[in-house]
């Protein structure tokens, strides 16, 4: 003993250390806590009585909440409620139901023996006990039909949530059985070895269930396998402790499969080839559900409790919370709520754990005055929250990123007494990053450590995805700088936030970079991601980077890589044992899986590739990976994109035809396509009626699209009398939605209409936030009308937007004083920018910093609107030097700005037109080459680049005019999507080439505007403005192998030599 206790210093693993393992818990058939004296040999020197561990009641399966309440509504929730994500593959799912049959009860008698045989001492054949009782065998799991692959998946219950990249809140429950096994740790032989050692010291059952238990909590079936054979090995026989601590083991990977194999080993005869079987308890049954709740299978669940019923064993709280957990990680609450009325009617009470995973159950859906209500019934049934159950409350507000909310959750949570926690503050900080405010993740992160919380990996991660949401490299790869300094260990989920950080950067070559480093193979610190193993998350993330620039050659190629990794798992015979399983196990973790595909999707679909991306679908199914809901959605949405309405509904006819779930998102695509793209109410309406008819219910957003197709058909009325249908509908109208019919007024230039819906949101008792105010002030500002802009921030800073909703702020106390934010301060700037006055401009930012808000790139550039309008290209120019000094990146509407600025450059002496044309061709330049480097696509000419730059050329002398029209042409076609190049950009060639006589070109651009027409792609108006262009400038008058002087060139050389454009 007292060797054992030496050891425990030496290994940083808490369970390596005996005083650890004697004081783990086990599960037990007790219906109390207790405390169990276990006796041990007399050999040892501690006494017969003295207790070697404490069991006490567990909640076995609904320890997942540990693991996933945190981030159950991530969702990457999305603000626009239009982003989907994908999960990983559940455990394996067995036959039906309905297909399954189970042997009926039978009265069996058992010869059971004494627990602890050797500390009795009696002889193994002294003493045994006939039990005659009745259970049902359970099936065997051989005899299950192994898991097949279908074309598609099964159709995905209501409210399953699921994610494609690992963010630092992730369900555990759901990806265990993807995590490594500790088998895979270098040092696991000699920790193996040390608890052998404890269980020679002291060989009786209490001590072997105690390290099995240790191995249990590491989810490892492969070592506490190995335990149950050194018990067996001393002559000793396993009882319904052991085999339901093995049956944990496999639980807690949610390996169902293995823990089904464990209970027909327990009931069965194979114990040293003797007639002789174990009697399983409720907790052995609940382990065994445990197993499948995991995965969300309810179905499964609910049979092992038709199980526990025929066998006679009365389910406790333990076993109903679990059962809850099931129904929760679905994301039913109405059956958990169900579960819930069944363990009242059995006269079972409920305790903390089960509310908690009731709220859990709301949580996942996002429902937070759900989730409220379940708190205010806990409270009331005089059960005490706990920390989990406010940092579960906590998760649903972090989700959305309400950080006032969470913050009222944190500070109910200290009022009531309940000590907050780490994951308190974890979940805060997660909320902060949710609303990307990195300043106030790190303040959470400072007063956590005043606190005295030791920083896991977990907390860095979730700071370093706040930095990877925004694209900040620089930040993202200080906070693992930091982890070294705090002697945190990066992991897994370190290594593929960072790889987002610069995905979300557009950098693919950086991401490559960092799978170096991973690797060992390139720069960094030496050893800083030692242990990470690399998985095909993080190769989906560089898919995904590569995607995000449109660059399908780079996501193909990394495909290609990891296919190749994958070519020759057979073919060698060397290597046979304990190696071979461990390189098949890592080629296992590089296989490519369903968000791979996906990933690829869209870097076709971001390519406007659409074909290429239905011949992904197709690949897809090739490699025996069924599409999921985010696989349709993505090619839906591209379709909505591409106005081809048809099709989009095409394919949610055939994801419907093959069992997979067509959700709100899904619905609500196609109704934005109906609605806003093609202007086709009626349609739209049908979309409504079936989603309503398929039990899939609207939601905010969709209800968004909806209002926005009627203010396109000019129907104001009927717009906003959906607002009342979603109350009919028992969905109240939120500000968001209130703010799209402000916006439409705003368009029209209407303040009238736009302080009418204010007025309308203050009777409804709706509080208006900083984006309805900001647009209210953006109504004015397209009016120039800057005192009217200016009493709507007095307004809103005075607190008279309206009145707050009853019960006041959610999480929080009522505020009515909405402060302003960037947006609101550009939007007011930009008043001052649109009438050129540069003074009233630089005011507001001065107002704007001294309110401790720091200017981004949209206030820069509005800055040098401002300098633009007043036609002053030298203080645009200042502006562009102030903005990089300030560390804000220059995007493409900055240098967009800046052209326009330098084309209204006065025009003085005659070598003033040559300096202007030289600095617009100097600008265009740096745009053009930030195209395929590490810089993203936030400096890519885009289509109103072309429009402005096409203004300048025509006013360029015409030497240099003829010198770049082809490059320009060249990089139109080649950097601006097809389906985002505008009317105004064809105008602007076809009169461009008229004027430098290519006429062949002009008619192929022509030709290009009305094939999209023809198509559909292209609206009527935009089109006709195009061809009166092309007429105008006598396309249709030209012949090839015309003479090309007949018309001039289409342009007449003014003095100077310059090309003047036609009237």
């Amino acid at each position: 003993m007292a060797m054992a206790g030496s050891n425990s210093h030496k290994r940083a693993r808490p369970s390596s250390s005996f005083s650890n393992l004697v004081n783990t818990t086990l599960p037990n058939d007790d219906s109390r806590s207790s405390r169990i004296a276990f006796p041990v040999s007399t050999s040892d020197s501690i006494s017969s009585s003295t207790p070697i561990f404490v069991a006490r009641k567990t909640l076995l399966g609904v320890v997942v909440l540990v693991t996933s309440v945190v981030a159950a509504s991530s969702k990457r929730a999305s603000p626009s409620g239009r982003l989907h994500f994908l999960h990983p593959q559940s455990p394996p799912s067995y036959a039906p139901a309905a297909s399954r049959s189970f042997t009926a009860p039978a009265y069996r008698t058992y010869r059971i023996k004494p627990l602890c045989p050797a500390a009795s001492g009696n002889d193994d054949s002294s003493s045994t006990i006939d039990i005659t009782t009745a259970t049902a065998a359970p099936p065997s799991p051989a005899s299950l039909p192994p898991r097949k692959v279908a074309l598609v998946r099964t159709k995905q219950k209501e409210g399953r949530a699921s994610f494609g990249r690992i963010i630092p809140f992730t369900r555990g429950a759901i990806t265990r059985q993807k995590q490594a096994s500790p088998r895979a740790d270098p040092g696991r032989p000699a920790e193996d070895e040390e608890r052998r050692a404890v269980c020679e010291m002291s060989p009786d059952l209490p001590t072997f269930h105690t390290v099995m238990k240790a191995y249990a909590e590491e989810r490892d079936p492969e070592g506490a396998e190995m335990v149950l054979g050194w018990l067996m090995t001393r002559g000793l026989l396993p009882d319904v402790v052991t085999y339901t601590t093995l049956m944990h083991a496999y639980a807690g990977r949610g390996d169902a499969r293995g823990a089904e194999e464990v209970m027909t080993r327990m009931t069965g005869s194979e114990r040293l080839g003797k007639d002789e079987a174990v009697v399983p308890n409720v907790m052995t049954y609940t382990t065994l559900m445990s197993a499948y709740a995991a995965g969300g299978d309810v179905e499964r669940s609910e049979e092992v409790l038709e199980r526990m019923e025929e066998a006679c064993v009365a389910p406790n709280v333990m076993t109903f919370t679990t059962l809850m957990t099931a129904y929760t990680l679905r994301g039913d609450a109405l059956g958990a709520e169900e579960v819930l009325k069944r363990m009242l009617s059995a006269f079972v009470a409920p305790n903390a754990n089960t509310y908690t995973t009731l709220l859990h159950a709301y949580t996942v859906n996002g429902d937070a005055a759900g989730a409220e209500k379940v708190l205010a019934r806990m409270i009331a049934a005089d059960v005490a929250p706990t920390s989990m159950t406010y940092a579960t409350l906590m998760t649903v507000y972090a989700a959305k990123g309400e950080v006032d909310a969470a913050e009222g959750v944190l500070i109910r949570m200290e009022a009531a007494g309940v000590e907050s926690t780490a994951m308190a503050y974890d979940t805060l900080l997660n909320a902060y990053a949710v609303r990307k405010d990195v300043q106030g993740a790190e303040m959470v992160l400072t007063r956590r450590e005043a606190r005295g919380f030791h920083p896991f990996p977990l907390t860095y991660n979730t700071l370093m995805n706040a930095y990877a949401e925004e694209g900040d490299v620089k930040g993202a790869e200080e906070v693992l700088r930091r982890m070294g300094e705090e002697g945190v260990r990066p992991d897994g989920t370190t290594l593929s936030t960072l790889l987002h950080a610069y995905a979300e950067a557009g950098d693919p070559l950086g991401a490559e970079a960092v799978l170096l480093r991973a690797q060992g193979k390139g720069g960094g610190r030496e050893g800083e991601f030692e242990g990470v193993d690399l998985t095909v998350l993080m190769y989906n993330t560089l898919i995904s980077a590569y995607a995000a620039r449109r660059d399908i050659k780079g996501a193909e190629q990394v495909l290609a890589r990891l296919l190749e990794k994958n070519s020759d798992d057979d073919g060698e015979e060397e290597g046979k044992g304990q190696q071979q399983e461990q390189e098949k196990k890592v080629k296992n973790k590089l296989k490519p899986n369903s968000i791979t595909y996906n990933a690829l999707l869209t870097a076709y679909t971001n390519a406007g590739d659409m074909p290429g991306a239905q011949q992904v679908l197709k690949r897809m199914i090739g490699q025996g990976l069924a599409p999921d809901t985010f696989t349709f959605n993505t090619l839906i949405g591209a379709f909505v994109a591409r106005r081809d309405v048809r099709a989009a509904e095409k394919m949610v006819n055939y994801m419907v035809e093959h069992g997979v779930l067509a959700d709100v998102v899904t619905y609500s695509q196609l109704l934005d396509g109906y609605a806003t793209k093609v202007n086709d109410m009626e349609s739209a309406e049908g979309v409504l009626e079936r989603m309503e008819a398929e039990g899939v219910r609207p939601n905010l957003y969709t209800y968004n699209y909806l209002i926005e197709g009627y203010v396109k058909a000019g129907e104001m009325e009927v717009a906003e009398g959906v607002l009342g249908r979603m109350r009919s509908g028992g969905l109240k109208p939120t500000s968001m939605n209130y703010c799209v019919l402000m916006d439409a007024y705003t368009r029209r230039r209407d303040t009238r209409g736009a302080e009418r819906i204010l007025e309308k949101m203050r009777g409804d008792r709706v509080k208006p936030n900083v984006q309805v105010f900001t647009t209210l002030m953006n109504a004015y500002a397209k009016r120039g009308d800057v005192e009217g802009a200016e009493g709507v921030l007095a307004r809103m800073v005075a607190g008279g937007g309206g009145e707050a909703r009853e019960g006041g702020r959610e999480g929080g106390g009522s505020v009515n004083v909405c402060e302003p934010n960037v947006h609101t301060w550009s939007t007011l700037m930009n008043v001052y920018a649109r009438a050129g006055l540069t003074n009233g401009a630089e005011g507001v930012l001065a107002r704007m910093t001294a309110a401790g808000l720091n200017p981004n790139v949209v206030t820069f550039t509005t800055l040098m609107t401002a300098y633009s309008r007043a036609g002053d290209p030298d203080g645009a120019e200042l502006v562009l030097k102030r903005m990089e000094a300030a560390g804000a990146s220059p995007n493409v509407l900055t240098y967009n700005t800046l052209l326009s600025a330098t084309s209204r450059m006065g025009l003085r002496e005659g070598e003033i037109e040559g300096r202007r044309a030289k600095r617009v061709l100097q600008i265009y330049d740096t745009m053009r080459r930030s195209a395929g480097t590490g810089q993203g696509l936030e400096r890519t000419p885009d289509e109103a680049t072309y429009t402005v730059l096409l203004t300048c050329l025509l006013n360029f002398p015409k030497a240099l005019a003829l010198e770049v029209y082809k490059l320009v042409l060249q990089d139109w076609r080649k950097l601006v999507p097809v389906r985002n190049r505008s009317d105004r950009n064809y105008q602007s060639f076809i009169s461009l080439l008229a004027a430098v006589g290519d006429w062949k070109e002009m008619a192929t651009v022509f030709g290009e505007a009305q094939a999209r027409f023809q198509k559909g792609q292209l609206p009527p108006r935009e089109f006709s403005r195009v061809e009166a262009t092309f007429r105008e400038k006598g396309g249709y008058f030209m012949r090839e192998g015309e003479e090309e002087g007949k018309k001039g060139g289409g342009g007449t050389e003014g003095a100077g030599g310059e090309m003047r454009r036609e009237s």
